[in-house]
Formats: C-alpha cells, sequence, structure tokens
C-alpha cells in the first residue's frame, strides 16, 4: 500500500502465489487480489486458490476467500449494483489427480468462472463470502484460457475472454440467475451442460485475448489481442465483431512470435482442452503435481516443473527419458497429452524457439553487485563442502555439487536415484532438476510432496539419501537455503 501523496510505503499484505489482478470495488471498501497459483498443500489431493480481500478503510485484511478445486484466478469483475455487486473470477478447474489418459474422453482441465458473493456486513476476519464455481466450457469443446471479464453497464451482458482458444464468449446475466438458483452450487462445477443455458454468443478474436473492457454506452467491447497486436472491437447490440483495429505491431511474424501463440493455442489438443500455456501460465508452472502417461491411478505422480531457463538443461521428464525438447515438445505431448496429430514439423520448430529462450527471471535473493550476505556466504561453504560437522569425508556422490554443478544450471543432467521415490513409482531413477530461481518452483521433488525447500532435508531426507544433511544444525540449514535461492 503507497501513500500517493508522499510516495511512501505504508505497509504490505501477504498475498498467496503469483498475485495476477487488483480490483477495488465500486463503493471503495474493498480491495481484491486474484492469485494464478494455488495454496501449496498435499500433493494428493485438490487444489486450493486464493481470492484477498482487503478492508480499504482499516488497512486490514477483511477475508481470504477460498476457491476450492481451481487454479489461476485471474481477471476480476464486479456486477453492477442492481445485480447484488457479486464478483466475476475466471479460473481454472483441473482434474490433475487422475490418469491424464482421460484427455481423450474430455473432462481433464475444464474452465470457467467463481462466482463470489461479497460477506461485507460481517466483523473483519469472520467474513464468509459465498462462492460458486460454473463452467464455460460446452460439452464436446472447451474454451481454455478464461483471462480477462467485464459487465455492460447495464448488467445485461458479461464478456469474457479465452486467450487460448482465441475466442472471447457473451452471456446474459439474467439467464446466469436462474442456472444459478435451478442446479445446486455443489454440482455446478462439474456440469458441462450450464454454458448453453445462459452463453448468447462465442466470436472469433485475435491471437491470445486477456483482456476486455466496455464502453461507458454499453454498446462496444474491446478485446486486446496480446498476441497479434490488435483489438477486437464488438457489436454488443448485433453480437458480432464489428472491426479489427491494429495497433501497429511488427507485420513480420518470427519464429519467436509463432512459437508464443504455438504455446498459447488449445486447438492443438484434442476438444481444445489446453494449450501448453495452460499448465505452464506465465511460462512457469502451475503449481500441481499429474498423473501423466501412467494409466493406473496414482502411479508415476508427477510436479508439473518450470519452463524459465529450461534450454540446455536437456534430458526431460522426471525420468530423463526424453532426450530432447522436440521429443517432449512433439510426440510425447501429441500422443500423451494432447491425444491428437499435435505440431507438424514447421510449428514444432517455432514452438522450440519460443521455449529454448523463455528467460530467467530476475534473481530477487541476490544483490544487484552479486555480492552476498553472511548467511548466503556461508550457505555456500556448505553447498560446497566435502567434511560432515564432525570431520568425515563426504562421499563424492553425495556432495550437492556432484549432482549439482553450478557450470550446467546445477544439475548434472542425468538420471539418479536419490531415495525420494515412493510405492506408487515405477522407478527410482529421477532426472536431476536445475536449480536457477528454485526459490520460484515449489512445490518440490519429483512429486511435489514437499511443499518447502526445508522439507526436502527436513522431512523427506531422514536417511541422507539425498545428500548428507543430518548432521547439520537449524542454523546451518537456513543457511544453505539462503544460498540456493541465489542461484
Amino acid at each position: 500500500m503507497i501513500d500517493l501523496a508522499s510516495g511512501t510505503e505504508i505497509k504490505r499484505f501477504s498475498t498467496h502465489r503469483y498475485p495476477e489482478q487488483v480490483a477495488l470495488s465500486r463503493d471503495g471498501r474493498r480491495v481484491y487480489v486474484s492469485n494464478i497459483l494455488p495454496h501449496l498443500g498435499s500433493y494428493d489431493q485438490p487444489p486450493v486458490s486464493e481470492l484477498l480481500a482487503l478492508d480499504a478503510t482499516k488497512q486490514v485484511v477483511a477475508e481470504r476467500i477460498l476457491i476450492p478445486g481451481a487454479i489461476e484466478l485471474r481477471h476480476i469483475a464486479e456486477a453492477p449494483a442492481q445485480l447484488g455487486g457479486y464478483l466475476l473470477v475466471p479460473l481454472v478447474r483441473p482434474k490433475n489427480l487422475g490418469p491424464l489418459i482421460r484427455v481423450s474422453q474430455g473432462w481433464v482441465l475444464t474452465h470457467g468462472m467463481a462466482v463470489v458473493r461479497p460477506a461485507l456486513h460481517e466483523p473483519v476476519g469472520e467474513a464468509e463470502s459465498k462462492v460458486t464455481e460454473v463452467l464455460l466450457d460446452d460439452i464436446d469443446y472447451y474454451f481454455a484460457g478464461n483471462d480477462g471479464v467485464a459487465f455492460t453497464p447495464d448488467g445485461r451482458r458479461v464478456i469474457i475472454t479465452s486467450a487460448e482458444a482465441n475466442v472471447v464468449s457473451i452471456f446474459d446475466t439474467a439467464k446466469l440467475a436462474r442456472r444459478l438458483q435451478q442446479v445446486p452450487a455443489e454440482e455446478l462445477a462439474d456440469r458441462l451442460d450450464s454454458a448453453l443455458t445462459f452463453v448468447v454468443a462465442r466470436l472469433a478474436t485475435g491471437h491470445n485475448p486477456t483482456a476486455v473492457v466496455v464502453s461507458p454506452d454499453g454498446l462496444r467491447a474491446y478485446v486486446a489481442n496480446r498476441l497479434d497486436d490488435s483489438l477486437t472491437v464488438v457489436d454488443l447490440a448485433h453480437l458480432k465483431v464489428a472491426s479489427t483495429i491494429d495497433l501497429g505491431g511488427p507485420k513480420c511474424i518470427t519464429p519467436m512470435r509463432r512459437g508464443e501463440q504455438l504455446f498459447f493455442s488449445a486447438k492443438y489438443c484434442f476438444q481444445g482442452q489446453f494449450a501448453c500455456g495452460t499448465c505452464h501460465p506465465n511460462s512457469h508452472l502451475d503449481g500441481l503435481a499429474w498423473n501423466l502417461e501412467t494409466p493406473q491411478l496414482g502411479r508415476d505422480r508427477v510436479a508439473n516443473r518450470t519452463l524459465r531457463g529450461i534450454r540446455d538443461t536437456a534430458p526431460y521428464k522426471w525420468n530423463g527419458r526424453n532426450p530432447d525438447l522436440a521429443t517432449q515438445c512433439g510426440p510425447r505431448i501429441a500422443k500423451f497429452l494432447f491425444r491428437s496429430e499435435g505440431f507438424n514439423t514447421q510449428e514444432l520448430e517455432a514452438l522450440l524457439t519460443y521455449i529454448n529462450n523463455i528467460p530467467l527471471a530476475p534473481n530477487r535473493h541476490l544483490a544487484p553487485d552479486g555480492q552476498y550476505t553472511e548467511a548466503q556466504e556461508r550457505g555456500k561453504a556448505i553447498f560446497y563442502r566435502r567434511h560432515t560437522n564432525d570431520g568425515r569425508v563426504i562421499p563424492v556422490q553425495s556432495r550437492c555439487e556432484t549432482c549439482h554443478p553450478a557450470e550446467t544450471h546445477y544439475t548434472n543432467r542425468i538420471s539418479t536415484e536419490v531415495g525420494s521415490a515412493t510405492k506408487y513409482d515405477t522407478s527410482g531413477l529421477l532426472d536431476t532438476p536445475q536449480l536457477d530461481r528454485v526459490y520460484e518452483d515449489a512445490p518440490y521433488l519429483h512429486n511435489g510432496e514437499a511443499l518447502t525447500l526445508e522439507e526436502i532435508w527436513t522431512v523427506f531426507n531422514n536417511y541422507d539419501t539425498h545428500g548428507i544433511t543430518s548432521d547439520m544444525s537449524k542454523e546451518q540449514l537456513n543457511d544453505m537455503i539462503e544460498f540456493l535461492k541465489t542461484l
């Protein structure tokens, strides 16, 4: 919170992970913050996301509104007062606890919105807003990447963009209200027959429509197409595209730009269920563990991994069986994930150009001049130590730098057994992950069991199979983690 008159910071609030949008309520009483990633929780339970509500007058957290079974909360729209002032928040509902063989039957990733009725009259800390989730997909086709949302001034219509389907959906709020009354809230989140009852139009847009605004007179909606530098103008009276405004972007589509368009396009997946960018929002990760190729329920569950700085860190997959990104993103994705023909040769080449150039984020734990703090210096010494605290020599295979050498992004690029496999894994050999910006990549270990860096060693390394750490003091472990955050 910033004081605009003086430019000074008043206070900071803790959101959850990757806050995406801030919205001020019309009455100025609340500020809402959406978060892309869900709470850190057990890898074998459904995700829970959070919409933070701040009391703007008291300058405190009014409520942490939980959105169960959902991830990737993005834009926030408040209904006009005549509709009760409820909130609409686009979201994704992943079915990550079951095998992905179900893609060919649909239903693995569904897309919709949370209808949030804020509890405004309860004391701070005691409020409990009502949340109902409703899907925007059709029974036989999905609308991935729900992102931007806006009401018309009269509240009769809502416009939602599907950034990975290149579609804008327009629905009737009165019909939505009837649907919410007719179907129990506990059923709506998993009903694929809802959209046909209230969606009145679906219109094609440009590439990656991410935001939408409505003109003050309610006659036009303007949709920002992020990946082709244009605006789609929607005639709301006649429910059609009126025109497209070219914003003067480059006319030559480079392989990088084409690759990014493909990365955020769901048309290559069976029934448009998801794109690469669905599971890798912001080219990162979704914070979930998935039952990918193994058809047995619960077998070989693996946590999603970031794509940031992925170049030169082959092999890929958690077991290291894909030798390069062409294999990982080509036939593997087509066969096991998209359940389709996938990308053709030229498309795959462009996609790999984009993925290979996804940068690492600036490191917020390292000083601009690269100098370490005292704790980071101590942690570095521990990371590279050769002897335990009592003087015993640490075997080469148990030293941190053996599996995580600095010159190759802190991965030795081979599969190793470190004792973290469970009875549900078909192999104990696991690919060594790179450690660049590791502080961003929670949850940890191959299946996401470790929620924090500390848990890797305090909970899941009791027998020193993942480095020799049992002799470390709490202070030493803290220092080593401070060093790891600088990588």
